[in-house]
């Protein structure tokens, strides 16, 4: 139960993007699970009990698994790729011997490494990784399953890193059909996904979609988070630079009015990114003629 609670609460400090509290509850976990191995290894019930070795090495061994899985993409967020490669190579290691190489943390484990190469640049060897758990994965979980969402994503924004950018598209759109079916149109996943959908479809040059796939991933962050947030901002400030890029100063400049203001709820007045975007603002009111706005937004970008 120890074990269990402290890998509940550090998967929710994990997914509140709370990083250092989530790898201590993990490391409690592992802790633990190596500490109540150890009791048992040494107490009378491995006399006892005919079928100890099989049940109770087998729980430990799901412990370890699992916690270790955890803190691996734990590390992973904050940047300790060496630390998160080795337990994932640990997990896959600890499976083999248990269960002859198939058990699903083996994928998982394969996933989990393609994001350590993914983070550390190396693209071509991350997108192996992603197609073989896909592979794995579509064959166990089915198709409709958010962990075949997540990797078909992957797969897409490693394309993407690739500047491979037709491709990448055709991923996002399968990610995005399969997130929706499993989640509904209103989810933070879904949002990604059509956001870097948009991203793809831009640096295609095909800028209508483009801006289509924004705006629905704009239109699903303000109905998860409201107007201020910083996925709003990020889905604000690729609309704006869109709709420059497509000679649409009088939309262009709605966004960045709109993202000086967002900015501002987050960031507060002083932050150098309002500045920035107070110099822009500037920029493209200077291109339309409108001088004194500009020199205001320039002024006010100063201070």
């Amino acid at each position: 139960i120890e074990i269990m609670i402290a890998n509940n609460i550090g998967y929710i400090s994990f997914r509140q993007e709370k990083y250092d509290e989530a790898s201590r509850y993990f490391l409690r976990a592992l802790h633990s699970s190596q500490l109540i191995n150890q009791k048992i290894v040494n107490s009378s019930l491995r006399a006892s009990c005919k079928d100890w070795e099989n049940y109770f090495q087998q729980r430990f061994y799901d412990c370890l698994a699992a916690t270790s899985l955890n803190l691996g993409r734990t590390y992973l967020a904050i940047g300790n790729l060496d630390q998160a490669m080795d337990l994932c190579k640990e997990v896959q290691s600890v499976r083999t011997m248990t269960s002859g190489g198939r058990h699903f943390d083996i994928d998982v484990a394969q996933f989990n490494i393609g994001l350590v190469y993914h983070a550390k640049g190396q693209f071509s060897v991350a997108a192996e990784k992603y197609r073989i758990y896909l592979s794995q994965a579509e064959q166990k979980l089915g198709s409709f399953h958010p962990h075949i969402a997540t990797a078909l994503h992957r797969v897409g924004q490693v394309l993407y890193d690739q500047n491979m950018h037709e491709e990448a598209v055709t991923f996002f759109l399968r990610s995005a059909k399969k997130r929706a079916a499993v989640f509904g149109m209103v989810h933070k996943d879904v949002a990604d996904t059509s956001y870097m959908m948009g991203k793809s479809l831009q640096a295609q040059g095909n800028y209508k979609h483009a801006m289509l796939a924004y705006q629905h991933a704009l239109t699903v962050q303000n109905h998860l988070f409201g107007t201020v947030h910083e996925d709003v901002l990020t889905s604000l400030c690729s609309i704006g630079k869109l709709h420059h890029m497509m000679n649409d100063f009088d939309a262009s400049l709605r966004a960045i009015q709109k993202i000086v203001e967002v900015s501002r709820e987050i960031h507060g007045n002083s932050h150098p990114f309002v500045a920035d975007m107070l110099k822009t603002l500037g920029s493209i009111q200077m291109d339309m003629g409108l001088v004194d706005e500009a020199v205001g937004s320039f002024e006010e970008a100063t201070r």
